[in-house]
């Protein structure tokens, strides 16, 4: 998984969802996110979301926490939820999803003029 993570990396223009990528690719062509929330907020987004009871809901959300903290501690030896792992955070508790693409997007275009348009490759 990883050497298929750091050879899509390498090409440039990807987005990789989790899996600890942003400690294992090259940070000068990365822009790392963290999107998080609070527990509460994303335990009813799991049972909303999966048509869940809230108690089910939880112990899922608990597993995927435990699992996710887990592999970053096996492969990388790194916490989490350790802010300076990446170069923006948001919290979605209050942050809409078109505001965090833009958030995204404009971190993105300011580390790297020209990425959105190709004009950096």
């Amino acid at each position: 998984l990883m050497k298929a993570i750091s050879a899509i990396g390498a090409q440039g223009g990807a987005v990789i969802v989790g899996r600890g990528a942003g400690l294992y690719l090259d940070r000068d062509r990365t822009v790392t996110v963290r999107v998080h929330a609070p527990l509460d907020l994303r335990v009813e987004r799991v049972s909303r979301n999966g048509s869940l009871p809230l108690d089910e809901a939880r112990a899922r959300v608990a597993r995927s926490d435990a699992n996710r903290g887990a592999y970053l501690r096996q492969h990388f030896h790194v916490a989490w939820g350790d802010p300076l792992l990446y170069d923006l955070t948001i919290n979605t508790e209050h942050t809409p999803v078109p505001a965090t693409v833009r958030a995204v997007v404009a971190c993105a275009e300011e580390r790297f003029p020209g990425l959105l348009d190709g004009s950096s490759r």
